[in-house]
């Protein structure tokens, strides 16, 4: 005789419901929990949407919820005067927006954008910390998307002060065509030079480079990546380091390089 209480017929159906809609997440953190984590999760999320160019999150703001995204792109933006914003980071259908809550962080330091239109799962973030500690590998799985936020606005620091636009343009459409993958970049130049901090003309200047290596094809509001070989070799290496250096946990010193890349023909 077991000494486990069977489910009712109500639970087991509801339990059945929960296994079958948390069966396929779309978002690269759900997609590395247990099922068992991944339903207790689940029955707590909510779809949300944002159109493009939306305000999400600005500095002192509340973390009142905290969003899987399943697709799109969020630029996460730094203030570098009264009205003006370079980005420091993104977040796509790999990570989580507001991941600050699970290190118990209350208020947004940085501002958010969406950059495409974009679907999340959204949970509350009172009711995650409330769960986290029935959810260790979520709980890990933050933390380390937590600290790769860190050392990717680390890494864009350096790049910004460091390298042309057309080598930082290359390196964001890099970046931003891995997330979005299939779809092309649906962005606009001035919308992209705001991310990087210069002028709408630099950007133009800069995608005719890019499309005269073959590397992209733009138009008004969309990029396609024709080729990421010859694009990775238009850009400075800060994409690809970041890129190793994430993949490991403690990277030998071997495997550095100096940010550099080959030069543009």
């Amino acid at each position: 005789m077991t000494a486990h209480t069977p489910l009712r017929i109500r639970d087991r159906m509801t339990f059945q419901r929960l296994a079958i809609s948390a069966g396929n997440p779309r978002n690269g953190l759900l997609r590395q929990l247990p099922a068992s984590e991944l339903m207790l999760l689940h029955a707590h999320l909510q779809p949300a949407s944002y159109a493009p160019d939306m305000p999400i999150l600005s500095p002192g703001t509340r973390l009142q919820h905290c969003d899987f995204i399943e697709q799109g792109l969020i630029s996460l933006m730094g203030r570098t005067g009264w009205d003006k914003r370079v980005e420091v980071g993104s977040v796509g259908r790999e990570g989580m927006l507001g991941v600050g809550a699970a290190l118990g962080i209350e208020h947004a330091g940085h501002y958010a954008v969406t950059q495409t239109a974009c679907q999340a799962m959204r949970i509350d973030t009172g009711r995650l910390r409330e769960l986290l500690p029935m959810l260790p590998n979520l709980h890990r799985l933050l933390l380390r998307h937590a600290h790769e936020r860190m050392m990717e606005a680390m890494q864009l620091s350096a790049c910004n002060a460091s390298h042309s636009v057309e080598r930082r343009l290359a390196r964001w459409l890099l970046a931003a065509g891995e997330r979005l993958y299939p779809a092309p970049i649906e962005i606009t130049h001035a919308r992209l030079g705001a991310l990087l901090g210069v002028r709408r003309a630099g950007i133009t200047v800069a995608l005719h480079m890019l499309e005269g290596e073959r590397a992209i094809r733009a138009s008004r509001s969309q990029i396609e990546l024709r080729d990421a070989a010859r694009l990775e070799a238009c850009a400075c290496a800060c994409h690809g380091l970041l890129r190793r250096t994430l993949q490991a946990d403690h990277p030998p010193a071997e495997q550095s390089r100096p940010c550099e890349a080959a030069p543009l023909n």
